[in-house]
């Protein structure tokens, strides 16, 4: 008769056997064994340590962007876009004249939809009348225009004004991202060395970049329907980039 074998012997024999099964399949593959989630993952070929690099600056912008509305109700449709179509020309002009090529000058929106008076007694609501809605996004390279084109919009005909943007130009932030990654970058390697300094180690190569632009101009909201000369001043945009960088270490 054969004797039985205990049951936690087999547990603890199965158990050896994955073991050796995980060993051997991360010899055969160089995958990680172990990830501590402290920025750092041991390897079977190489050591590597994660560190984040942060360069952040304030500058002035170069940039002014103003969005315009026009919002016309009549009671026929032909009739409201009729106005409205007027008005945006008018404004449009205006701008123009102040020194705003029509290269800086675009259309963002433009609908019509009906205006609906509605009944206590449950009745079905009535159409009274139709509005229409021209949206215009400006772009400013002169500081000093700033007021002068938010005021003269508002006197030509616009009668909303949904916000204001402070920001950089396309060639501008170009040439300043590409500052700020060198010097993120730059932070992360002096991060990495600060870390390692201690375990007589030193940073062999880098395995990894990544490259996150968290930068983010926030626009100024104006609740007014009509401005009245008031000053807009444009302050400093931060501009902010992190990295992530693997290095090798060893």
């Amino acid at each position: 008769m054969s004797e039985r074998i205990p049951l936690y012997v087999s547990v603890v024999a199965l158990a050896a056997i994955a073991a050796l099964g995980v060993v051997a399949y991360a010899s055969l593959t160089g995958k990680p064994l172990v990830e501590d989630g402290l920025n750092t993952t041991i390897n079977s070929d190489e050591n590597l340590l994660s560190v984040m690099g942060l360069a952040t600056t304030e500058v002035r912008p170069d940039e002014t962007v103003i969005t315009f509305g026009v919002e016309i109700r009549e009671k026929t449709p032909e009739e409201a876009l009729r106005k409205a179509g007027e008005l945006s020309t008018n404004v449009i002009e205006t701008i123009k004249s102040l020194g705003v090529s029509d290269e800086f000058i675009k259309t963002t929106g433009y609908s019509i939809y009906p205006q609906y008076e509605y009944y206590r007694d449950g009745s079905p609501p009535t159409i009274v009348g139709y509005i229409a809605q021209h949206t215009i996004e400006v772009r400013i390279r002169d500081p000093a225009l700033i007021g002068k084109v938010l005021d003269s919009a508002v006197d030509s005909g616009a009668n909303r004004v949904y916000g204001i943007v402070f920001q950089l130009s396309q060639e501008a932030r170009k040439d300043l991202m590409k500052r700020l990654i060198r010097e993120a970058v730059e932070d992360a390697y002096s991060r990495a060395e600060a870390a390692i300094a201690a375990a007589g180690v030193s940073v062999k190569g880098i395995k990894s970049i990544e490259i996150n632009d968290v930068s983010a101009p926030t626009p100024i909201v104006i609740g007014a329907e009509k401005a009245v000369e008031t000053p807009i001043m444009q302050g400093l945009t931060s501009y902010t980039v992190s990295v992530r960088v693997v290095f090798i270490i060893g």
